[in-house]
């Protein structure tokens, strides 16, 4: 196989790896749900602090978890009294963010940050790290009113699920990588 078609794979396995180390998962919902956004910290360490963010909301933030207590200065306003940590022990390392009542508005791309004991936290809001997930949440627009609702088995039923993003793509790539070699 020509040197440039191998060079071609492994960029290729290389972004698909990249996407998949970020934690990359996208969730449905339908307006008025209560979602789980999912994020698991890596084994090692005690959860010290965590964020849950949105790039468009500038230095505003989703969630920020911090010295064992939610901390509310700089949250954006369209999140108080809307999130929390799905449990607030983060018993196994879960930080999942649960957003409720979900509306059209909370439509975006989240990304989570964990710092763990023995790791430094800069003394300001954001914490200065690499996301270790990035959930990109869909909500469907509502039904127009006096519409029928949605038969089981359609869109309604699957809101909320979780897929990872290239998951399912890594063993083939790497197949076609390991052909190659």
């Amino acid at each position: 196989m020509p040197a440039a078609a191998v060079s071609v794979l492994s960029l290729i396995n290389a972004v698909f790896c990249a996407a998949a180390s970020a934690g990359q998962r996208t969730v449905s919902a339908e307006p008025g749900q209560n979602v789980p956004l999912p994020c698991r910290a890596p084994a090692g360490g005690a959860v010290v602090a965590v964020e849950w963010s949105r790039a468009d909301l500038g230095s505003e933030y989703v969630l920020l978890f911090r010295d064992e207590q939610m901390v509310p200065f700089y949250q954006h306003p369209s999140f108080r009294n809307r999130v929390d940590l799905l449990d607030p022990r983060m018993k196994d390392g879960d930080v999942s963010l649960v957003l409720k009542a979900v509306t059209a508005g909370d439509r975006g791309t989240y990304e989570c940050r964990v710092f763990q004991s023995g790791t430094r936290i800069r003394k300001r809001a954001h914490l200065d790290s690499d996301p270790i997930s990035v959930v990109v949440l869909d909500v469907a627009p509502p039904p127009p009113p006096g519409a029928p609702s949605r038969p089981l088995g359609s869109s309604a039923s699957r809101a909320g699920r979780v897929g990872p993003a290239a998951g399912p793509l890594l063993p083939l790539l790497a197949a076609v990588q390991l052909r190659v070699w």
